[in-house]
């Protein structure tokens, strides 16, 4: 399988990392002025730390990248002589409109031996980051263009494959390859108790306690494994739960939509609801982002039209390729009467209880609407006389 490799280079007292991370022949190549999708995916944003350590993290690769070679699925290979581990990311159930997911890592703890390596295998776009006590580094940065944004260093990948505590890692997210092709490996050289996180998803949190080579463990690799597998089912459960009793009414020609139902336990329905809405001309939709841990978009293309791009992948006079989230996509559409023609886009839902509000001034039929981040999770709204 091709590999993930990732090397550190120290930059003397300023502790600047400049390092080359290359997975699968793309070359993310970094900048250090601060300045700098969804992807092939199908799924789709720290604590304290010295001046020192934060550049660090801007030191790594940012949105930049040249590709010189064919894209596939992609492994960080560690360099352990003991027992491997494995971890997996997330779970998805597929339901209609959507998917139901289990956002957390399966099993959330390990307890190994120094030397031992993990490997994390994703089921979904999340990232592996231990964080080693610095700030996290930004998801994107502002540009090239007005309201345009570009990928920062949480999405791609930084540090080796040996973590010892010193420097942060990240496993980056899949960019070119689905969720499912796509793994990441660290090995644990020195005792330590490791916490890691999801950079896009605040509140996935796992944690590798390493034990001195020797020590007794209170489990085995496959006991923990069958651990984890066994907390799944119950969590995708949880959010099917969610989902089924969210009661929304109209009162007074104006409607109540969900984007997505989440709790802070992970359990997450990534699912408009009502899925489909049948309202009178000049009738109101309010969508509410309900979810506690994904952002969403409410976004129209209006019939016959293509959604716009999530991010768009700009190649540069230098050879290199910016990726980008156009105005269009991340930001919300002038007004809020859809005529039934055109883009109508709420914009990226920050934060959980954002609102979008649409008045439907449309012929009779029946429009569909999607989220950019999550194309899966779709809608519609059907207009009557």
């Amino acid at each position: 399988m091709p590999t993930l490799r990732g090397q550190t280079t120290g930059s003397g007292a300023a502790g600047v990392l400049a390092e080359r991370s290359t997975f699968n022949g793309v070359l993310a190549l970094p900048i250090t002025d601060g300045h700098a999708q969804r992807g092939a995916a199908r799924r789709g944003g720290g604590s304290g730390g010295s001046a020192a350590g934060t550049a660090g993290w801007l030191a790594r690769p940012l949105a930049i990248m040249a590709l010189v070679g064919a894209l596939a699925p992609t492994t960080a290979v560690g360099q352990g002589t003991g027992r491997a581990w494995e971890v997996q990311v997330s779970a998805v159930e597929e339901a209609l409109g959507g998917e139901f997911e289990a956002m957390a890592y399966f099993p959330g703890s390990l307890v190994i031996h120094a030397g031992d390596t993990v490997r994390w295998r994703f089921e979904a776009v999340h990232t592996v980051t231990f964080p080693a006590g610095r700030p996290a580094p930004p998801r994107t940065v502002p540009g090239p263009g007005l309201g345009e944004a570009t990928l920062g260093p949480v999405h791609f990948p930084a540090g080796g494959a040996v973590y010892d505590g010193s420097e942060p890692v990240n496993s980056g997210r899949p960019l070119f390859v689905p969720p499912e092709a796509f793994a990441y490996e660290l090995t644990f050289p020195l005792p330590g108790v490791h916490g890691y996180v999801c950079l896009l998803h605040p509140g996935m949190r796992g944690e590798v306690t390493v034990l001195p080579a020797g020590a007794p463990l209170p489990e085995t690799p496959e006991q923990a494994r069958a651990r984890g597998e066994a907390t799944v089912a119950p969590l995708l459960a949880l959010a099917r739960a969610d989902a089924a009793a969210a009661r929304l009414e109209a009162t007074s020609g104006v409607h109540a939509a969900l984007a997505g139902v989440a709790n802070g336990n992970g359990a997450s329905a990534k699912l408009f609801l009502p899925g489909d809405l049948t309202v009178k001309r000049g009738d109101t939709v309010v969508w509410t982002r309900a979810d506690a841990f994904d952002s969403h978009t409410v976004t129209f293309p209006g019939p016959g039209n293509a959604p716009p791009a999530f991010v768009e992948v700009r190649p540069q006079p230098s050879g290199e390729f910016l990726f980008v989230q156009p105005a269009a996509s991340r930001s919300r559409s002038p007004g809020n009467n859809y005529a039934g023609e055109g883009l109508a886009n709420s914009g990226i839902l920050m934060s959980p209880g954002g609102t979008y509000l649409l008045r439907f001034d449309a012929p009779p039929g029946t429009y569909e609407y999607l989220c950019l981040l999550h194309p899966e999770m779709k809608g519609s709204v059907t207009v009557t006389g």
